[in-house]
């Protein structure tokens, strides 16, 4: 499910009904209420051209650092931490694999297909609470303002990232917002 929701948080290259049909498909037999949230986002997507969805992406994620979905940028904004955490993901996809993907190393697509390969360990559950959950929830309302429809792709992420209870620290919590694991010790 990960990695299927990490390609239609891409910039879309191609038109995305075979992306979104794997998606709901993936989501709808474990998740059934991401699988509503993926198939929302697909309705609204079909009333659009591809290169409209393109500049939907664009205006949406890239003209405004409240959407940007770069974790570090979210958390940290431009300060040193950011770097630290970049090092730390690229640290991880190195052992995992995998690459960013062209993305800067903290984009959630990348980080979303290193929790498909990797979501049970201890660093992979730091990941998700301290880092990816709380970029999200910052993200989220300034993306509702600008297009629901991408807003329902992150929903949709959320729900899946909290299947096992992941979820659980408040928005602006500390534990949010600093690591203890040595891979993304800020």
């Amino acid at each position: 499910m990960l990695e299927h929701l990490a390609a239609l948080l891409e910039y879309p290259q191609s038109p995305p009904h075979a992306a979104l049909a794997e998606a709901i498909s993936a989501c709808a037999g474990s998740n059934p209420r991401a699988a509503v949230h993926v198939a929302a986002f697909a309705g609204a997507a079909s009333d659009l051209t591809h290169h409209e969805l393109q500049e939907l992406y664009t205006r949406t994620f890239d003209f405004d650092g409240e959407t940007a979905l770069y974790v570090g940028h979210q958390l940290f904004a431009e300060d040193g931490r950011r770097g630290l955490l970049i090092a730390g993901l690229i640290d991880r996809y190195t052992r995992l694999g995998l690459t960013d993907g062209g993305e800067l190393a903290d984009h959630f697509a990348p980080v979303l297909r290193s929790l498909a390969r990797d979501r049970e360990s201890e660093e992979a559950r730091e990941l998700v609470t301290a880092a990816l959950l709380p970029a999200i929830a910052k993200a989220l309302p300034a993306v509702e303002r600008r297009a629901d429809m991408y807003a329902a792709l992150l929903r949709a992420v959320v729900l899946v990232l909290d299947e096992d209870g992941c979820a659980t620290a408040p928005a602006g919590s500390d534990t949010w917002t600093s690591f203890s694991s040595p891979s993304f010790r800020t």
